[in-house]
């Protein structure tokens, strides 16, 4: 059985008895671990913070302003669910946790709404310019 498979079969187990994520939450917080390990610039490792580190920076440069609306849609609102998805990937050995990882570790990294709404909100004031009066056209029918 190949690697993906395993995956696929794994997350088929997930879904069953844990419907609050999208299969795509699984995949992403999956593909988010080496992607936050490379940030490091070390191999082994990452505790539950940096691995949400990790997923803010990844989620901003694959979707940008559009971050915050797929991370809902997948059914995350905030760090500890991405917590929650580590733990059931590791459940089903998809992921590695030490002994000392705990769910708290993703308890409040970072507000999601400043992680991924507020570096696309527009600051600068909109500029204020003169309304365009347009005078009535003459109608030649008017001067007889």
């Amino acid at each position: 059985m190949s690697a993906s498979d395993t995956f696929e079969n794994a997350l088929g187990r997930i879904l069953e008895r844990e419907s609050r994520f999208s299969a795509d939450a699984y995949s992403f917080v999956r593909e988010g671990v080496s992607f936050a390990i490379s940030l490091k610039e070390v191999e082994g490792h990452i505790g539950g913070k940096h691995l949400c580190e990790g997923l803010r920076e990844l989620a901003n440069r694959q979707f940008g302003p559009m971050a915050h609306h797929v991370l809902e849609a997948w059914g995350v609102h905030e760090t500890i669910d991405f917590g929650c998805i580590v733990f059931e990937l590791s459940r089903e050995k998809m992921l590695r946790v030490s002994e000392t990882d705990k769910i708290e570790d993703f308890q409040n990294v970072y507000d999601f709404e400043s992680a991924f709404l507020t570096p696309y909100s527009c600051t600068d004031p909109v500029p204020q310019t003169p309304p365009v009066v347009v005078a009535p056209r003459r109608r030649e029918d008017d001067d007889a």
